[in-house]
């Protein structure tokens, strides 16, 4: 759709211009067009127009337009090629529920409009309103993918240097111990004594179920000075006993057995993902320039 233009008046004598401008600034008015510029006018306002027909024996013709790509309205009086601009109403920020009562105004008012140019763009309106909105969801896709791979990477380089103490206990649980897990029984049962102490379980229970005599997973490696040690100590849970040094060298242990594979897994893991989201990315544009297209 195009700009429409319509003729509301033609003036043949020039001293007969200014009678002219109180009907057509009325019918102007009627049209109930928001953000509607036009001053007030005197006759000798027309004197340019007047002196002008005058010279080139033309008539005055009052004309106003409309254009549906802008949005905007315009009334102007012409006299042969000179044009000169009555009033204006740039309504382009009106939102779109708001504009089929100033499209009906200007239907019922005019020939600048008709209700089959009304239906289709409005339809259009709508369409793309609607691809604004698919837009926006591709452009907040984008940048949260993008946001994720910026924490990946940073978290990558927050691991490089990690050691066991870097870790609280929940994250030994979910992320380490299924690790050790793929390395084998010694690993593993390493990985949950340390997950046991640093989540707080009773003395009791970690004597019971790693170090005591018929322990169910007994903690592998530990030299036999110190399991006696902690066991007469312990006294079948009558006594107490410090499992603090042995914390420091079952830690120490995985330090060196399991935290280096640990971290190799997780870079493998988040350039994985860095890979697909990258790849979901460059997807989300070339939808995003296809729908811009359009």
């Amino acid at each position: 759709m195009t700009s429409k233009r319509e003729t509301i008046g033609i003036t043949k004598e020039p001293e007969r211009l200014w009678y002219g401008w109180p009907n057509m600034s009325r019918r102007v008015r009627e049209l109930s067009l928001p953000n509607l510029r036009m001053a007030s006018r005197v006759e000798k306002d027309f004197k340019s127009q007047v002196e002008l027909m005058s010279q080139t024996k033309k008539n005055a013709v009052w004309e106003w337009a409309f254009d549906f790509a802008s949005f905007e309205f315009e009334f102007c009086l012409l006299v042969g090629s000179n044009k000169t601009i009555l009033g204006s109403a740039q309504m382009n920020v009106i939102a779109l529920p708001d504009r089929p009562a100033i499209l009906d105004s200007l239907r019922t008012r005019s020939t600048l409009v008709t209700q089959a140019e009304i239906d289709q763009y409005l339809k259009k309106a709508e369409q793309a309103a609607a691809g604004r909105g698919e837009i926006r969801k591709i452009d907040e896709e984008i940048h949260k993918l993008e946001r994720d791979i910026e924490d990946r990477y940073q978290y990558m380089k927050a691991i490089m240097p990690k050691k066991l103490d870097d870790m609280d206990f929940t994250e030994i649980r979910t992320s380490l111990e299924p690790f050790a897990k793929t390395l084998g029984k010694e690993a593993l049962v390493n990985v949950r004594f340390l997950y046991g102490v640093d989540a707080g379980w009773a003395v009791n229970v970690l004597m019971s179920a790693y170090l005591a005599q018929g322990a169910k997973e007994p903690l592998p490696g530990i030299p036999s000075v110190v399991l006696e040690k902690l066991r007469t100590e312990w006294n079948g849970g009558k006594g107490k006993a410090d499992l603090k040094p042995l914390r420091k060298y079952v830690g120490a242990w995985v330090d060196k057995h399991v935290m280096p594979g640990w971290i190799r897994q997780q870079v493998k893991l988040c350039d994985a993902s860095i890979a697909e989201d990258k790849r979901k990315n460059a997807a989300n544009l070339v939808l995003r320039t296809k729908m811009l297209r359009h």
